[in-house]
């Protein structure tokens, strides 16, 4: 684990974190100002596995994000709303 102090003179302790992504957390003061960046490598590399399965399937249809509702309807016509 590291963390990566930022020079401020007037920063006081850390009392709330707040997660970028997976393993990286901004440690703020009372304040709400930028005391440290806290990184977690074992908690990166976790993300990057679980970030792995996106992109994994292929679907030949070009358009599916912007019809979706449209290829859910060809599935089952009479689904539920």
């Amino acid at each position: 684990k590291t963390t990566v102090a930022l020079d401020q003179v007037d920063a006081g302790p850390v009392v709330e974190q707040v997660s970028v992504i997976m393993g990286v957390h901004l440690d703020l003061d009372r304040n709400g100002d930028l005391v440290s960046i806290s990184i977690n490598p074992k908690e990166v590399r976790r993300r990057r596995e679980v970030m792995a399965i996106v992109g994994m399937g292929r679907d030949t249809q070009s358009d599916v994000a912007a019809r979706h509702d449209d290829y859910l309807a060809m599935q089952d016509p009479h689904g539920a709303p």
